[in-house]
């Protein structure tokens, strides 16, 4: 009786467009804090923008509520009686960490003034990390490397050679150019090892580099 053997994964499905490998780790950890970083560098735009925002609409809703335990610590303006309060603590939270100070509201008992210097603490704190990680994005090298979709295997000088085309899509010029290759395929489990299956994929993972020699 045949055992049922497990479907192949695709190749397509492990690695990305971008050539990232789709490999997860099993077991431990799946985050660590020096991990953080590095997945709001690698990041897109857009979930990078819904992360920040989204922290710094939680962190000022924070602070608007403890504002809100005294409010009887905060000098108000007349005009600043109109709405929610709570909302006006809310924006008032906002100009703190701006260090931006209108003046129509601001603390007058310890109890605000120090929570006003606990979040004006972190918040420059924030706004240094949001900083550093924007700028890590835009200064990190990235290499713009366009490969020919089909490769062919040619002799040169009666050897045979794989030949693919590159090309760089960057406004620079590359010096003292190399390029490692790596073949991925699928094995043929209980086949052995320089026998030929028709119909079979080939099999084994074989690293060449190349050298010296581009076309």
């Amino acid at each position: 009786m045949s055992k049922p053997s497990a479907k192949a994964t695709p190749l397509s499905r492990i690695i990305k467009t971008d050539a990232q490998m789709r490999v997860r780790p099993l077991g431990g950890r799946r985050l660590h804090a020096p991990d953080f970083y590095h997945q709001l560098r690698r990041a897109s735009w857009t979930r990078l923008t819904l992360v920040f925002g989204l922290t710094f609409f939680l962190f000022n809703l924070v602070f608007a509520t403890l504002f809100m335990l005294d409010p009887d610590g905060l000098v108000w303006a007349d005009r600043t009686q109109a709405g929610g309060r709570f909302w006006q603590l809310f924006f008032f939270s906002v100009e703190t960490v701006a260090t931006v100070g209108y003046g129509n509201i601001y603390p007058a008992s310890l109890y605000t003034n120090i929570v006003a210097t606990v979040e004006i603490s972190l918040g420059i704190l924030f706004i240094a990390l949001v900083t550093g990680i924007i700028f890590a994005r835009f200064s990190r090298p990235t290499a713009r490397i366009l490969f020919s979709k089909v490769a062919v295997i040619v002799p040169v000088d009666g050897i045979p050679t794989l030949m693919f085309r590159a090309a760089n899509q960057c406004h620079n010029l590359i010096f003292e150019a190399a390029a490692s290759v790596s073949l991925l395929g699928d094995e043929v489990p209980g086949w052995k090892a320089g026998a030929s299956r028709p119909g079979s994929k080939s099999s084994s993972s074989c690293r060449e580099s190349m050298s010296g020699r581009a076309r």
